[in-house]
């Protein structure tokens, strides 16, 4: 068996999920490939798209909130005949024979447009083989409810009555949580983290991140925190693919020993192992990533749409503040540094929420349901 797992380059998000979930089948011996749906309408519409998609996200927010608030308005965009599903549906040809080239078994989609297009090759040349959602936020994104697949994994059975209440078929729906990479798990101990990035072993250390795409009122943020007088705590800004963020960063903060700028970095597990506190907008993955860690989050109320359904998720459980201003998350983060019962007691929140290993969840489900099972003991009733 082959499992192909189509995702899209519309940020980072949606391929880790699928960087995650490729490592799960592999450590089963199942070969596996992640493809970017996009590229099945055309290398440059893909490129388009992501680059489009990124500056949009990082200069104009509002924007894109716009834009999520009216999908979710027109739900007929994304059926059958409609704009924006013929649109992204229009390479459904080419997927179709690339999935037949690959030999694929089974289908995992970790973002909606491949949802769609899959849907689309099965409305046109037959189903003939199972495909599978992975939702990477915590609620029905537009277009979820208008795919037509075997079954969704979503974040939590809480979430359930919003999905099946959007249209997603309540028998479909899988609680599985949210895949992230096995590096992201709580440290045996804070101490030794802190120790292994240079720190003092009892440093308070705020991480920042922003996504993969370095957006939001970062510079801003930084600059609120910097302001204060302690000198013995560490902030580690992570700029992602903001490669300009990061060069003016450095040129500020080239003189103040507590101020770390990095860039893209693989090194994510190892900060947030070493943090008293996350502070980052809530896209899933980095809020998913922060649980994992049971960070207590400080999340930036600074892009709309699918985030400000995760941080809803997250504040309603305990673990998290919402900042509606940088001055805001910086007063607010350098006093609960100083106030580590506040912050114990917020991680201690994690407790009460599912624990889950997403990944080896969906692997078993679907390497269970191509070996003749039904896959039921993945399933927990969403009904």
């Amino acid at each position: 068996m082959r499992v192909l797992i189509l995702s899209c380059d519309t940020g980072g998000g949606h391929n880790s999920c699928a960087a995650a979930l490729r490592s799960a089948f592999e450590a089963e011996g199942v070969p596996c490939a992640v493809k970017d749906s996009l590229r099945f309408i055309s290398p440059a519409v893909s490129k388009l798209i992501s680059k489009g998609h990124s500056w949009i996200y990082r200069n104009l927010p509002a924007l894109f909130s716009a834009g999520y608030e009216g999908s979710e308005k027109y739900p007929r965009l994304y059926m059958p005949g409609g704009a924006a599903y013929r649109f992204l549906c229009s390479g459904a040809e080419r997927l179709r024979d690339f999935i037949a080239g690959f030999g694929a078994g089974a289908l995992i989609c970790t973002h909606v447009f491949s949802a769609l297009a899959v849907s689309e090759v099965f409305r046109r040349y037959g189903r003939n083989l199972p495909a599978y959602f992975v939702c990477t936020d915590y609620t029905c994104s537009p277009g979820c409810a208008q795919s037509e697949l075997d079954a969704y994994f979503i974040p939590d059975t809480a979430l359930a009555e919003e999905f099946a209440g959007c249209g997603v078929p309540s028998e479909k729906l899988i609680p599985s949580g949210i895949p992230v990479r096995g590096e992201f798990r709580p440290p045996a101990s804070k101490t030794d983290a802190k120790r292994r990035l240079g720190f003092g072993a009892y440093t308070p250390h705020i991480l920042i991140m922003s996504g993969s795409m370095g957006c939001g009122p970062i510079s801003s943020l930084v600059r609120a925190i910097a302001n204060s007088p302690r000198a013995d705590f560490r902030v580690s800004v992570v700029c992602g693919t903001n490669k300009a963020l990061k060069r003016r960063l450095d040129r500020e903060y080239a003189g103040d020993h507590r101020i770390i700028i990095y860039g893209y970095t693989q090194e994510i597990p190892a900060l947030m192992a070493s943090a008293d506190l996350l502070l980052t907008k809530p896209g899933g993955m980095s809020t998913t990533e922060g649980a994992k860690m049971r960070l207590p989050m400080l999340l930036l109320d600074s892009v709309a749409g699918c985030e400000k359904r995760n941080m809803r998720y997250f504040i309603e459980r305990g673990v998290a503040m919402m900042c509606p201003a940088p001055e805001d998350a910086a007063l607010r983060a350098l006093t609960l540094l100083y106030e580590p019962k506040r912050i114990a007691s917020m991680a201690d929140n994690y407790r009460r929420m599912p624990e889950n290993n997403a990944s080896e969840i969906i692997a078993r489900h679907v390497l269970g349901a191509a070996e003749g099972g039904s896959g039921n003991e993945a399933r927990t009733a969403c009904r």
